[in-house]
């Protein structure tokens, strides 16, 4: 089974405004999910 890379880097936080659309907080979660549903996913 071919594996997937992804890269994610949590040192990086853009500051965006209260109340936006995408908070940076939710990228860490959907990396959590990923590693814990997907364990072939490669984190770099």
């Amino acid at each position: 089974m071919l594996g997937m890379r992804a890269f994610y880097s949590g040192q990086f936080v853009l500051p965006l405004p209260p109340g936006h659309r995408f908070p940076m907080s939710r990228y860490a979660l959907l990396r959590d999910r990923l590693l814990e549903h997907l364990p072939a996913v490669e984190m770099d």
